[in-house]
């Protein structure tokens, strides 16, 4: 994530924050799953639409 929109400060926080909620979300257990799993490299999340 840093790579790609850089410091996590304004817009890029909210970035970040909603990226990890994404992930940690226990209502999304299957895109954790997909994650933890290598179905969407790291390199390829942030360009996830929601």
């Amino acid at each position: 994530m840093f790579e790609k929109w850089g410091r996590s400060n304004g817009a890029q926080k909210f970035k970040y924050r909603s990226m990890m909620f994404n992930i940690k979300d226990q209502n999304n257990q299957d895109f954790r799953r997909k994650v933890l799993l290598g179905k969407f490299p790291p390199s390829t999340i942030t360009d996830l639409t929601q």
